[in-house]
């Protein structure tokens, strides 16, 4: 190191010149004890950064958990739904045999059977409540006429899960832009909610139910159930209800 005052070089370690005793200054330097409270406080900082990412990550599984176990219950209700559809027109009895599908004459929640007709059923065993009453969160339907399956309904109770009345929506779902014929994905994308009940029917008819409810232009609150009939993949028809009282 060089003194700024006889040029005499030191070294390095040296703070003071070895021939004149001039203090030796380092430009851009930090001390020791600058430089290990930099240290300390870039680790507390990286810490810190790292448990903030880490909770991240913690959160972000939870939730991608959770959305799994909901996709693998409607999609496993979905498919015992489509499965038990293809049944419609045949015997109760043969229904009856489909492996890997319990049919029940009775609920185990008392609700289902004060609110909903069926001549048998299979139940998820989770739960939700709605207004205060225990119901699964999804629920398959057979319904028999002279010993046939005629209908087999498909609810999704967590439709109603934070409300009653539905899902709240910004204003009420108009399809009047939609035409006999259109595809049903289109009209599907233009609702954007989740059906509250999916009911087969023979001749490849389905019959979806919505249940939602807005702010009118007064600020009063309107609840409406919205059914779409389609047939073979395609939008046939629509109807708009005011619900009230609300109901299952």
């Amino acid at each position: 190191m060089i003194c700024p005052k006889c040029k005499t070089n030191n070294s390095i370690e040296e703070k003071f010149c070895i021939n004149c005793g001039a203090e030796l200054l380092v430009p851009n330097s930090v001390s020791q004890e600058e430089a290990s409270s930099q240290n300390l406080w870039l680790k507390s900082k990286n810490r810190k950064a790292m448990l903030i990412g880490v909770s991240l990550i913690a959160i972000i599984f939870i939730v991608l958990i959770a959305v799994l176990i909901i996709e693998f219950s409607k999609s496993e209700s979905e498919e015992k739904a489509q499965l038990l559809s293809s049944a419609i027109g045949h015997k109760v009895s043969d229904v009856l045999k489909i492996q890997d599908i319990s049919l029940s004459d009775k609920s185990t929640y008392s609700g289902v059977g004060d609110y909903i007709k069926f001549s048998y059923l299979s139940e998820s065993s989770d739960s939700v409540k709605v207004d205060g009453v225990i119901m699964p969160k999804w629920l398959i339907t057979v319904m028999a006429e002279d010993d046939k399956v005629s209908s087999v309904v498909l609810y999704d109770f967590t439709v109603m899960e934070d409300s009653y009345k539905g899902e709240e929506v910004k204003e009420e779902i108009k399809l009047s832009s939609f035409s006999k014929g259109d595809k049903f994905s289109r009209v599907s994308n233009a609702i954007d909610l989740d059906p509250y009940t999916v009911e087969y029917k023979k001749d490849d008819t389905v019959i979806y139910t919505y249940k939602y409810y807005f702010l009118d232009s007064a600020e009063n609150e309107q609840a409406r159930k919205l059914t779409v009939e389609v047939s073979d993949g395609k939008y046939v028809s629509s109807k708009s209800e005011t619900v009230y009282p609300a109901g299952f």
